[in-house]
């Protein structure tokens, strides 16, 4: 008896040492994540300098900067970008429409001035014709004398000055003419300039759209200001 008691007393112990083992190896194990834990908030902290506390708020509202600074800027090239092909598209129409102008408006111009010449021609015939019918028939009386040859002469004068007159009035209608087909052309270039302005403008703007490079650049330095506001604190 007292030797099974023994052997007993011996077994209790035993498994008493292995329970305080397994506990003593679960606390070493809790202890080396905490450690982990300690170190890495560690390491964060020293990198920035800053408290644990303070830089992890710190690096997501960089994150979160940055994103939102890019995401923007490609918001404002897109539509800088469409908006410029939209004018380079209208300019060319516009210089287009206006060449189209051009021609159509000379080619009216020049219709106008053909049947307003032609007519001028019709009554410079007419007005020769008449002058040469007045002559025949003075020349057919077979008089002669100093007052035929006079009145011969006159006849031929005064053909000569409608005659005149009517190619005066010709030269006006050319002058005219090429002054409206200078305007015609003056017209065409206002357009073709103003197409122009439009699409440097439109050049301009494109040269100058905020760029990707500018939202890391602007963002960086958003971040260190609230670094150094931060570490100031």
């Amino acid at each position: 008896m007292c030797l099974g008691l023994g052997l007993l007393a011996g077994g209790g112990g035993a498994a008493a040492g292995g329970a305080a083992a397994a506990g003593g190896a679960a606390a070493a194990a809790g202890g080396a994540a905490a450690a982990t834990a300690a170190t890495t908030a560690a390491t964060s902290a020293s990198f920035l300098g800053l408290g644990s506390a303070v830089a992890k708020p710190f690096l997501i509202s960089s994150a979160l900067n940055l994103g939102t600074n890019i995401f923007q800027v490609a918001q404002q090239r897109s539509l800088i970008f469409d908006q410029a092909r939209g004018i380079y598209a209208s300019s060319l129409k516009m210089m287009e429409n206006a060449n189209k102008a051009k021609a159509d408006q000379e080619k009216a111009i020049l219709a106008i001035q053909q049947e307003k010449d032609k007519a001028k021609k019709e009554k410079i015939m007419t007005a020769k014709v008449q002058g040469l019918q007045l002559e025949g028939a003075l020349k057919a009386t077979e008089k002669s004398g100093n007052t035929i040859a006079l009145l011969l002469q006159d006849i031929e004068n005064q053909t000569a000055n409608v005659t005149q007159g009517i190619e005066s009035e010709r030269d006006g209608i050319l002058a005219q003419t090429q002054m409206d087909i200078d305007g015609v052309k003056a017209t065409r270039d206002n357009r073709f300039n103003a197409a122009k302005d439009q699409i440097t403008k439109a050049t301009n703007a494109v040269n100058n759209a905020p760029t990707l490079f500018g939202a890391v650049m602007n963002s960086l330095a958003t971040s260190a200001t609230s670094y150094a506001t931060l570490r100031a604190v």
